[in-house]
């Protein structure tokens, strides 16, 4: 009988013990999320605070480049109320989402159309995907219409498959404006791929396929 009445206890106190652990879990807040980065920017900094509400309570530093990243919040944020997240950059550039009901460890997408006053940044930095299926070693970028009168030209290895940035693109390209993207296997021509009448965006993406080869 008194091992039965010592079993029964031991059971009761695992029951204590589990329920305390689960009772431990706060659903009310959030302690961490995840950005999906697909602007092709990378932000040092993030910033969020309730919608509506005049100061930040989360501003941290973070290293958040294309992709998925997770984010261990600084402070803890209600998972009940609406929020304001932004993002930014060592320069000033910003990246904002309002509105956003958040959740633990949930996946919050910053797009391109996210980016604040984009249409007022002059264009240095674009990014070139290449799905042709060739290399090209080549680069030309002129206005619309001008008859292959090219202002800004450069070597580079654009292979097939990958993924490249094109910085320091001088003249700096005008957001307004109309422009051309050629790519080439050499200098003189040969085989050729080529974008035409394209609206650009400072870190935007060009992606060129098979239907773009010349």
């Amino acid at each position: 009988m008194v091992k039965i009445y010592i079993t029964i206890l031991l059971v009761i106190s695992f029951i204590f013990l589990f329920n305390g652990c689960i009772v431990t879990v706060d659903d009310d807040v959030i302690t961490s999320i995840q950005i999906l980065n697909q602007t092709q920017v990378h932000f040092n900094r993030i910033l969020i605070r309730e919608t509506g509400a005049s100061s930040w309570r989360v501003d941290q530093q973070v290293t958040l480049g294309p992709g998925n990243s997770q984010i261990v919040l600084s402070k803890s944020i209600s998972s009940e109320a609406r929020h304001e997240i932004q993002l930014r950059t060592t320069d000033g550039k910003t990246a904002t989402k309002s509105n956003v009901l958040l959740t633990q460890d949930g996946i919050v997408m910053f797009e391109l159309n996210d980016l604040d006053d984009q249409e007022g940044l002059e264009i240095t930095t674009i990014h070139i995907i290449n799905e042709t299926g060739l290399d090209f070693h080549y680069v030309y970028i002129g206005i619309n219409g001008s008859g292959g009168s090219w202002l800004f030209g450069r070597m580079g290895d654009f292979l097939k498959g990958e993924h490249t940035t094109i910085s320091n693109i001088l003249p700096s390209l005008d957001p307004k404006e109309m422009y051309d993207i050629r790519l080439q296997q050499t200098q003189i021509g040969g085989i050729r791929a080529t974008k035409t009448n394209l609206s650009l965006r400072q870190d935007g993406v060009v992606r060129f396929e098979s239907a773009d080869l010349d």
